[in-house]
Protein backbone atom coordinates (compact mmCIF):
# COMPACT_ATOMS: atom_id res chain seq x y z
CA UNK A 1 0.00 0.00 0.00
CA UNK A 2 3.11 2.25 0.03
CA UNK A 3 2.36 3.47 3.55
CA UNK A 4 4.74 5.58 5.65
CA UNK A 5 4.64 5.14 9.40
CA UNK A 6 6.11 7.25 12.21
CA UNK A 7 6.83 5.97 15.68
CA UNK A 8 4.30 7.36 18.15
CA UNK A 9 1.50 7.55 15.59
CA UNK A 10 -1.47 5.16 15.47
CA UNK A 11 -2.04 5.47 11.73
CA UNK A 12 0.25 5.89 8.72
CA UNK A 13 1.32 9.49 8.19
CA UNK A 14 1.16 9.30 4.40
CA UNK A 15 0.81 7.03 1.42
CA UNK A 16 2.50 7.05 -1.95
CA UNK A 17 -0.64 5.52 -3.44
CA UNK A 18 -1.83 7.76 -6.29
CA UNK A 19 -4.07 10.38 -4.70
CA UNK A 20 -6.53 10.34 -7.55
CA UNK A 21 -7.55 6.85 -6.41
CA UNK A 22 -8.43 8.04 -2.89
CA UNK A 23 -11.65 9.91 -2.35
CA UNK A 24 -11.10 10.46 1.37
CA UNK A 25 -7.38 10.43 2.23
CA UNK A 26 -7.78 10.60 6.04
CA UNK A 27 -10.34 7.78 6.06
CA UNK A 28 -8.02 5.70 3.85
CA UNK A 29 -5.00 6.16 6.16
CA UNK A 30 -7.05 5.52 9.30
CA UNK A 31 -8.15 2.16 7.95
CA UNK A 32 -4.65 0.72 8.64
CA UNK A 33 -2.93 -0.16 11.91
CA UNK A 34 0.26 -2.01 12.76
CA UNK A 35 0.36 -5.41 14.51
CA UNK A 36 1.68 -5.73 18.07
CA UNK A 37 5.15 -6.69 16.75
CA UNK A 38 6.42 -6.04 13.24
CA UNK A 39 9.67 -5.91 11.27
CA UNK A 40 11.02 -3.01 9.24
CA UNK A 41 14.31 -1.88 7.73
CA UNK A 42 16.17 1.24 6.66
CA UNK A 43 19.15 2.12 4.48
CA UNK A 44 19.53 5.61 5.90
CA UNK A 45 22.36 4.97 8.34
CA UNK A 46 26.06 5.84 8.09
CA UNK A 47 27.03 2.17 8.37
CA UNK A 48 26.39 1.54 4.65
CA UNK A 49 24.22 -1.54 5.14
CA UNK A 50 20.60 -2.41 5.55
CA UNK A 51 19.50 -2.18 9.17
CA UNK A 52 16.65 -4.45 10.24
CA UNK A 53 14.59 -3.64 13.31
CA UNK A 54 11.54 -4.73 15.26
CA UNK A 55 8.73 -2.34 16.07
CA UNK A 56 6.45 -2.80 19.06
CA UNK A 57 2.93 -1.39 19.45
CA UNK A 58 0.71 -0.77 22.45
CA UNK A 59 -2.96 -0.21 21.71
CA UNK A 60 -2.07 -0.05 17.99
CA UNK A 61 0.45 2.78 18.52
CA UNK A 62 4.10 2.19 17.56
CA UNK A 63 5.91 2.89 20.86
CA UNK A 64 9.33 1.25 20.61
CA UNK A 65 11.93 0.01 18.13
CA UNK A 66 14.79 -2.44 18.56
CA UNK A 67 17.61 -3.07 16.10
CA UNK A 68 17.88 -6.75 15.14
CA UNK A 69 21.07 -8.36 16.42
CA UNK A 70 22.31 -11.93 16.71
CA UNK A 71 21.03 -11.90 20.31
CA UNK A 72 17.40 -10.92 19.61
CA UNK A 73 16.88 -12.32 16.07
CA UNK A 74 13.44 -13.91 15.72
CA UNK A 75 12.89 -16.74 13.30
CA UNK A 76 10.38 -15.83 10.64
CA UNK A 77 8.24 -17.46 8.02
CA UNK A 78 10.56 -16.12 5.30
CA UNK A 79 13.69 -17.87 6.60
CA UNK A 80 14.92 -21.44 6.75
CA UNK A 81 17.03 -22.82 9.61
CA UNK A 82 20.13 -22.44 7.41
CA UNK A 83 19.19 -18.82 6.63
CA UNK A 84 18.70 -18.11 10.34
CA UNK A 85 22.21 -19.35 11.19
CA UNK A 86 23.70 -17.27 8.36
CA UNK A 87 21.80 -14.15 9.43
CA UNK A 88 22.81 -14.52 13.08
CA UNK A 89 26.47 -15.09 12.16
CA UNK A 90 26.52 -12.09 9.81
CA UNK A 91 24.91 -9.84 12.44
CA UNK A 92 27.40 -10.95 15.10
CA UNK A 93 30.40 -10.35 12.79
CA UNK A 94 29.08 -6.94 11.77
CA UNK A 95 28.49 -5.82 15.37
CA UNK A 96 31.87 -7.14 16.52
CA UNK A 97 33.64 -5.27 13.69
CA UNK A 98 31.95 -2.01 14.77
CA UNK A 99 33.02 -2.54 18.39
CA UNK A 100 36.72 -2.56 17.53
Amino acid sequence: MLLHWKQGQRFPIKSDWPEESMENRAHFLESFTLPAVFEFYTWGCKCDRRIDAYGFCEESVWVRSEIVTHLNFRAGTRTSLHDEHSIKNELQKWLESKAT
